[in-house]
This record gives C-alpha cells, sequence and structure tokens, in this order.
C-alpha cells in the first residue's frame, strides 16, 4: 500500500512546474500533477484548492474516471486511482490506493499511453517496444503497426499520435495506410472528440478541428515547454508550461481567460 501526505504537510513543499493536467466530465474540477509528486484538484470556476496530496512518486498523467475519482499515471510505469469525498472535503481521511503496473488487456505492462473510444468500443494505446495498437474494449487486437510513439488520443474515428521525436501523426483507426504528418515539436495533447490542441516545445498552443479543411491557430503562450494541456468546459482548454503558469484559453479565438495557481 502506498499512500498520500495529508494537505497540511504540502505546505512547506517548494511548487514544481505542473506536468499533467485533467478536467473533471462536468468541467467543474481541475487536477494538477507534478513531477515532485504534488497532486491537487481545484474548482475551475473559481481557483479554490478544495483537495491537495502528496504521491510517492512523479505525476505524468491524470484522468477523471468520475467526478470524485481519479485515474493518476506516476513515474516507473505505475497507475492508481483516488477517490476524494466531496466537494469541499479538505480533510483526507483515506487517502490510500494499490499502485499497479500501466497496461492493457491482453498486453505486457509496457503501456506508454492509451485512450479509448467508447462510441467505436475501441481503444488505442502505444507501447514501449515501438507500437502502435487498436484493440476492442475486450482485450482482442484489431490492429497494430511499428510506430514510436509516446502519446495517443482519439479525434472522431481517427487517431492522432505524438511520436518519440514530437512529429505529431494523423493515423486512420484500422492503421492500415500511412499516418500522415502535421506538425513537429509536439510536447503535449488533448482531444474533445472533434477538437484537438497541441503544446510545443518552443511554447506555442495549436489548435485544430477534425472536419474542417482551415489552418490550425496557433500563438505564443508560456516562456518555455508546454507541459500538458487538457480540454474543459466547450470550447475552453487549460494549459501548464515550465514558466510555471497554468491558464485557461478560449479555443476559437485564443483569448487568454485567466491565470489558475499551480
Amino acid at each position: 500500500m502506498l499512500g498520500f501526505l495529508l494537505p497540511s504537510l504540502l505546505a512547506g513543499q517548494p511548487q514544481a512546474p505542473v506536468l499533467a493536467l485533467a478536467v473533471s466530465p462536468d468541467s467543474r474540477w481541475l487536477a494538477t500533477g507534478s513531477l515532485s509528486g504534488q497532486v491537487k484538484v481545484r474548482d475551475l470556476r473559481t481557483g479554490e484548492l478544495v483537495h491537495a496530496g502528496l504521491a510517492p512518486a512523479g505525476v505524468r498523467g491524470l484522468s477523471f474516471e468520475s467526478e470524485f475519482t481519479l485515474k493518476i499515471a506516476l513515474s516507473g510505469r505505475l497507475q492508481a486511482s483516488w477517490s476524494f469525498t466531496g466537494p469541499h472535503a479538505v480533510e483526507l481521511d483515506s487517502l490510500r490506493f494499490v499502485a499497479q503496473p500501466l497496461g492493457l488487456p491482453g498486453t505486457e505492462s509496457d503501456t506508454l499511453s492509451m485512450s479509448e473510444n467508447k462510441d467505436l468500443s475501441l481503444v488505442a494505446a502505444v507501447r514501449a517496444i515501438g507500437v502502435l495498437e487498436v484493440r476492442g474494449t475486450d482485450g482482442n487486437l484489431r490492429a497494430s503497426v511499428p510506430f514510436a510513439g509516446r502519446q495517443v488520443v482519439w479525434l472522431g474515428d481517427a487517431l492522432l499520435v505524438v511520436s518519440v521525436e514530437g512529429d505529431l501523426v494523423l493515423w486512420s483507426s484500422d492503421l492500415k495506410s500511412p499516418g500522415t504528418p502535421l506538425m513537429t515539436g509536439v510536447t503535449a495533447l488533448a482531444s474533445s472528440g472533434q477538437h484537438w490542441v497541441a503544446g510545443t516545445r518552443f511554447g506555442e498552443l495549436w489548435t485544430g478541428e477534425r472536419e474542417t479543411s482551415a489552418a490550425p491557430r496557433h500563438w505564443k503562450s508560456h516562456q518555455g515547454t508546454v507541459n500538458a494541456v487538457a480540454w474543459g468546459s466547450p470550447g475552453h482548454f487549460v494549459s501548464a508550461g515550465g514558466d510555471s503558469q497554468v491558464i485557461l484559453w478560449d479555443a476559437a479565438t485564443g483569448r487568454k481567460l485567466g491565470n489558475v495557481s499551480p
């Protein structure tokens, strides 16, 4: 069993740059995670800190399984679930979890990134052995190709994959035709289903749509690398950079809506 430290023990912890972001399904909560293991949950509407904890390893990925349950990917290819008790329960009584290897049914536990498309009942994953694969939610392999990737998301019925070199590539779900390169220098990626946002090592944000021929919009967002991006309420997303800033954006205009304390 591994445990979190309580919020009172975080007071003396230095602020590390945020490396992972997640927004709850109802767009109310923003979760942030850092390399130092700090995990925080804020009210996205007010910025109020409502939960905080310190994981026993660096946080490299976050996702909400439900309104009050976070899935946390930790350094060392471990994953954990954290269930918090309610919107204002800052005293965390049961912050304990069992860490387990990050993996997919029917695979070795070397999965670097995975994304589920519930409409298609498919799961896409990139693996450390240099393979991009698509499986049914039953675990049966549907397609696979050699590809050295590090992040994958669904964009409608297609896949967006970031290579280890930072190239953003568009693939069909059957993986039969070669992927289409879109851009380079990508360090963070998120999809809302039909819209995507990518951050780069140059501190830029790029946004685009699945069903349009319009060129992606881009703008300078952070000083240094963009570490993480996550979609919030419709038309809005959050980015975190190496400059220790967490910023809320309007996707259609690129307008900065405000800063969120990391």
